[in-house]
């Protein structure tokens, strides 16, 4: 089962057990996991259930949300995401801060970089980091800053809306 109340976590740990390699056993465990034909499956079924509904729930969402919450909490992401998949989020993401020139829309890709690093890292790009992926002088950043500011808040409002259907999924299940 999944025990956490950490709805990222759970789609972390639903992704990885969907996928079950010897990868995702160690990422999980620190080492492979033998699995032999004695053993109890029972916890392993309750397990695969909850990552049932946990997927579902991201499956469920609007296509920006889903893919942004696989972009940023899949394990391991070659399994779970296309090629196309991060392309396809900047052009939602696009459309939904309401970026469209050429430097905006530069601005909401290093912005979906930005946010999928946070979740390791816990500090968001410097002013100047963003105007060196551009190309611009920091100088110049005044003038991204509103770019940045909505693609940000954006995303920030597209995950709470995913992270919010995923915590009642958990919730639902720890009643259970």
């Amino acid at each position: 089962m999944i025990e956490t109340k950490s709805a990222r976590w759970a789609i972390t740990l639903a992704t990885l057990r969907g996928h079950q390699s010897a990868e995702s056993d160690h990422a999980l465990y620190g080492r492979r996991i033998q699995r032999g034909r004695g053993t109890s499956t029972a916890g392993e079924v309750a397990h695969g259930v909850d990552c049932g509904r946990v997927l579902a729930a991201v499956g469920r969402q609007r296509e920006v949300v889903r893919l942004w919450l696989m972009v940023a909490y899949a394990e391991p992401p070659w399994e779970w995401i296309s090629d196309a998949d991060p392309l396809r989020l900047h052009d939602l993401l696009c459309e939904e801060a309401g970026l469209s020139t050429g430097r905006e829309q530069d601005v909401a890709m290093i912005a979906i970089d930005d946010m999928r690093q946070r979740v390791v890292r816990q500090k968001r790009l410097s002013q100047a980091e963003y105007c060196r992926r551009i190309g611009l002088d920091k100088s110049a950043y005044p003038r991204l800053s509103a770019s940045v500011d909505r693609a940000l808040n954006a995303l920030d409002e597209i995950e709470a809306e995913g992270l919010k259907e995923v915590r009642q999924v958990i919730d639902r299940a720890e009643v259970v």
